[in-house]
């Protein structure tokens, strides 16, 4: 799903010449919907940053099964 959103971010930004405040605006002419993370069940956390973006995962440690909420979590950033 990430994938997915990382794509539509980039179309969006190639059509308006920067990406969206909100991932609400890649609907409904880049995604159906706003895809629902695997993993917490709740839409993707998504926030600009500088002229990129950042898509952070939340995954569960591996020591306790509670949700790291973003502490040495995967996070894919696009500077431009």
């Amino acid at each position: 799903a990430r994938a997915a959103i990382a794509v539509a971010l980039r179309r969006f930004r190639i059509d308006h010449g920067g990406y969206p405040v909100t991932l609400d605006e890649l609907v409904p002419e880049y995604l159906k919907t706003v895809p629902i993370d695997a993993w917490t069940g709740k839409r993707p956390d998504y926030r600009r940053a500088g002229a990129g973006f950042e898509l952070p995962a939340e995954m569960p440690s591996r020591d306790s099964g509670k949700w790291n909420e973003g502490k040495g979590s995967p996070i894919w950033k696009v500077e431009r």
